[in-house]
């Protein structure tokens, strides 16, 4: 079975952990090959047994020059299946499968817009709630992203209750809705943020405007997410959309306590005490805080219960069968 994946994805995060993970594991078990866009941040992440195919040019999704170099490329490679993720890879090879006519299977990351989903035949969705999003007559099939869970040592926690975030510093992220809540808890606390992204400044402003300089730290990129999580009592989730996000799955291995919004697949694995009704997220912090043992422990459970089906090998092996099915038609 030869596969290739494409992303037209530049910069480094969650998303792209998920693709450069998927790939790794897929190389394993078909001949896999990656087309990626110039100047992509994460290609020298990727098992050396992956073929990588970097574009000499890079641009819009309607950029000719771009698409006809993709063209020949995946004309040269003859697959069997060219799998896409998220809306712009996918509307590009959407047009140029118009004259190649490959098995094409899409993968949709989030459940915002993206009406390019519902042209195509095979979609997959990382989560429920993003599958609702497409109206497409073809096979739609979730398959959760997944992780490969790595031992760490256990970590000591701060002598404040110490809450984390993660996540690119965007608008979807809701960052400045968490500092805004922090501010109203009745107990000294640490909050860092995790990641970088555009509204970094903006975000500094905010907490300086609330005084928040000793509570709350923005953390930039780290690359040890799975050891901040487990030093961490609290993790959480404040967005205002997602699909289903590595942070979530990395929660549900490592940190002690995960509670977020209703968004992406959230109210598919945490029960309704670990979910954040109308962002009233200080009121959920204070009930963690003032319950903290009997919280860890139905934790517990729900790690138990999920934690399994989000294993890299299983997801893995379920886009295997969903290619076979694919191939069959």
């Amino acid at each position: 079975m030869k596969i290739i994946l494409f992303t037209a994805s530049q910069s480094w995060g969650g998303a792209e952990k998920i693709f450069v993970e998927l790939a790794n594991h897929l190389t394993l078990q078909c001949d896999l090959y990656v087309i990626l866009l110039k100047n992509t941040a994460y290609s020298n992440r990727f098992d050396k047994t992956v073929k990588i195919i970097t574009t000499s040019i890079y641009g819009s999704r309607r950029n000719l020059f771009l698409l006809f170099r993709l063209y020949k490329t995946i004309k040269e490679i003859k697959p069997d299946i060219v799998h896409t993720h998220a809306a712009k890879a996918t509307e590009m090879f959407y047009f140029l499968n118009k004259l190649l006519k490959i098995r094409h299977v899409a993968t949709k990351h989030n459940s915002r817009k993206g009406k390019i989903f519902n042209k195509i035949k095979w979609v997959t969705t990382v989560s429920e709630q993003a599958r609702k999003t497409i109206h497409s007559q073809g096979k739609v099939k979730v398959i959760c992203n997944g992780i490969s869970p790595r031992k760490i040592k256990q970590q000591e926690k701060p002598p404040l209750f110490s809450i984390i975030a993660v996540g690119r510093l965007d608008k979807f992220k809701a960052f400045e809705i968490l500092i805004n809540e922090a501010r109203k808890l009745s107990f000294k606390f640490i909050l860092n943020i995790v990641g970088e992204g555009e509204e970094r400044e903006d975000l500094e402003r905010l907490i300086r405007k609330l005084h928040l300089e000793k509570s709350v730290f923005l953390l930039g990129h780290r690359e040890n997410i799975p050891e901040l999580l487990a030093q961490s009592h609290l993790h959480i989730i404040s967005s205002r959309t997602e699909g289903h996000s590595l942070v979530s799955i990395e929660g549900l291995f490592y940190s002690d306590i995960l509670i977020s919004t209703k968004v992406g697949n959230a109210e598919e694995i945490l029960p309704e005490a670990f979910l954040i009704n109308d962002f009233r997220i200080a009121e959920k912090i204070e009930e963690i805080h003032n319950n903290y043992m009997y919280f860890i422990e139905k934790f517990k459970e729900v790690k138990k219960a999920h934690s399994p089906k989000f294993l890299l090998n299983e997801v893995t092996q379920n886009y295997l069968n969903f290619y076979e099915q694919v191939l069959k038609t």
